[in-house]
């Protein structure tokens, strides 16, 4: 991945760096897995996540075994959504829960002396994936949000797409809803950032912004 290949080479310098910046502006969303390589940086305590359920339907159930050939039926990955598939098809028009308890706690990481803090950069394209980055991040005491509200996309997720019988049309819908809900609701609203960066301040000049307040200017 990219983003791991940036981490790799940079790790050294990262690891002795006082105030780190991370800009997600604009970001894109995708798997879960493209922000794990940054966690390590950030973490200063077990991290606790809220889990989500499926809806259970054949063509959900399509869904999964499709996410199994992509990673291989012969990997972790790989077999957890075959699994997935076949629970589903055995529970029809109901919802599936995706693990035993519906939140999880992230302990696997060590706490490290550098960064100390960690600003990161966002606005209101950024949506999905990129808003479970910020949740998990924010639990963070070295990290505070910048710049504006997200998009707000992320308690039905799980995207997906599907060509109509034809080829003519394309379907794109969520699979999956947060069981954060109805406490603690992202979509529409968005995530609100820790510090609010206003029209004063040019898009251009945000990351100079941050590293100011972070070093106290």
């Amino acid at each position: 991945m990219l983003i791991d290949s940036v981490l790799s080479a940079n790790d050294a310098l990262i690891r002795k760096t006082e105030n780190f910046i991370i800009d997600i502006r604009n970001g894109t969303g995708g798997s879960d897995a493209s922000y794990a390589g940054l966690i390590p940086y950030l973490y200063s305590g077990p991290i606790r996540s809220v889990g989500v359920k499926l809806w259970c339907t054949e063509l959900n159930a399509a869904g999964y075994e499709s996410y199994a050939d992509m990673f291989g039926r012969d990997t972790e990955d790989g077999q957890r959504c075959a699994e997935i598939a076949t629970r589903m098809r055995g529970a029809l028009g109901t919802w599936l829960e995706m693990d035993a308890q519906p939140w999880s706690v992230d302990s696997s990481h060590t706490v490290l002396p550098f960064p100390q803090r960690v600003g990161i950069v966002c606005n209101e394209r950024n949506g999905s994936t990129d808003e479970q980055f910020l949740l998990e991040a924010r639990t963070s005491y070295k990290v505070k949000l910048f710049g504006r509200p997200t998009f707000g996309t992320l308690d039905v997720s799980n995207m997906r797409q599907v060509a109509s019988p034809d080829g003519c049309f394309e379907l794109a819908y969520t699979m999956s809803m947060s069981h954060r809900l109805p406490h603690m609701p992202v979509d529409v609203m968005g995530i609100q950032p820790d510090h609010y960066l206003d029209e004063g301040i040019p898009a251009m000049e945000w990351v100079g912004y941050v590293q100011g307040v972070m070093e106290g200017r």
